[in-house]
């Protein structure tokens, strides 16, 4: 296990209410994922309110939710969020975007993102290094920031993962907070049939994505 670190959630969604009693809601699912990688302090910051109170700090790290808007969407807090990530990218602070979270960065740092063609992904599928992760999600992102490579990518979603030169700032469209049966129950909630039935994605492959962060803070 690594050592102590700390880290903000950015919150810009919500688990739908009845599923919370199961799942637990953001803050939980991403507390339960970072467990067994190090020992971690919590701050919760969600972007929809409109005195979110963003500060930069260097030594923490900030992890951006999923949501159930686009990064399109003409809503003041979307707008706010565009800004609040330039300016923690401008004092080199350490960000990981999951799926709506990995869209929000390419598009307020110069990139673009926007609806998927064939509509929901969803479940288990595979990316083109053969590994698997657990997808949820409509958008995608098309276009990469400038100086960002292009770490993962899908037959579905060419652009699943996005890096800095400097590996502080990576963004995946696959979330490695949820868990098979959440995806499922989900889709249920949602009425979505899943592109691919779920099972356990790459855990391992996953952690070494987190790890590799949490020692660039």
């Amino acid at each position: 296990m690594l050592g102590h670190y700390h880290l903000t959630l950015l919150v810009t969604g919500q688990v739908p209410g009845h599923l919370l009693c199961e799942h637990g809601g953001y803050q939980e699912m991403f507390a339960k994922r970072f467990d067994h990688l190090a020992n971690i302090s919590w701050e919760v910051v969600d972007l929809r309110e409109e005195d979110a109170p963003v500060k930069a700090d260097r030594r923490r790290g900030y992890v951006v939710t999923g949501s159930a808007s686009g990064t399109y969407d003409d809503e003041p807090w979307i707008l706010r969020a565009h800004d609040q990530i330039r300016y923690l990218v401008q004092q080199d602070c350490a960000l990981l975007g999951v799926c709506f979270g990995h869209q929000l960065l390419a598009s307020a740092l110069g990139g673009s993102s926007g609806p998927h063609d064939s509509g929901f992904c969803t479940g288990l599928l595979g990316a083109m290094d053969q590994r698997h992760h657990l997808y949820f999600h409509q958008d995608q992102v098309s276009q990469p920031p400038p100086g960002f490579m292009v770490s993962h990518g899908a037959d579905h979603c060419p652009i699943a993962g996005i890096e800095s030169a400097d590996g502080r700032v990576i963004g995946v469209q696959f979330h490695p907070e949820f868990t098979p049966q959440f995806v499922q129950d989900l889709a249920n909630h949602r009425g979505l049939t899943l592109s691919r039935q779920v099972g356990e994605p790459d855990r391992k492959a996953e952690d070494k994505l987190l790890r590799d962060w949490l020692r660039k803070i």
